[in-house]
């Protein structure tokens, strides 16, 4: 989903609590992994995009920010996938 400050990859639901998921996908590199594509200016561009979300929504709700990471081969094979759960970031 689109926003002016940025983009939410995934948003789900468990129970009561809405999850909100950043999807970072790399080829296999001694120099980057997925995870070093996640840096406080990408975070606070999804934070603002969640809050642009709830003022869609018109109220605010429990959620969390998990971030899922994805290692594919040069023919496009997942070689690793990560969930690196709740961020903890709010």
């Amino acid at each position: 989903m689109r926003f002016t400050e940025g983009e939410i990859d995934i948003i789900a639901r468990e129970g009561a609590e809405l999850v909100f998921v950043e999807v970072k996908t790399r080829h296999p590199s001694p120099f980057a992994t997925p995870e070093d594509a996640i840096d406080d200016d990408r975070m606070s561009h999804l934070e603002a995009a969640i809050e642009q979300y709830f003022d869609q929504l018109g109220r605010r709700v429990p959620y969390r920010i998990e971030i899922v990471c994805v290692e594919v081969d040069r023919q496009g094979r997942v070689r690793r996938f990560e969930i690196l759960g709740d961020v903890g970031l709010r």
